[in-house]
């Protein structure tokens, strides 16, 4: 759903999501604009369902969302 450079901002949105019952979960990606926070809920297996829960969410939270292949984290 966002790709914050300020983590208590996406903190604050994934416990958001996670209060009104989403699967929503972060990760951290580093790049050339330093440690960003990514937001996602999901994951869905069908992607019309993902592009439904995609709009579903625009709607409610008004931020512009991609669906994305999920990855599994290496242990």
């Amino acid at each position: 759903l966002g790709l914050f450079s300020n983590r208590e901002n996406a903190s604050n949105l994934r416990q958001r999501l996670l209060d009104a019952g989403y699967r929503a979960y972060s990760r951290e990606y580093t790049g050339a604009d330093g440690v960003m926070t990514g937001v996602f809920v999901g994951p869905q297996i069908d992607r019309a369902e993902a592009n439904r829960l995609k709009n579903r969410l625009q709607e409610e939270y008004q931020l512009a969302g991609l669906v994305v292949r999920f990855e599994v984290d290496s242990i």
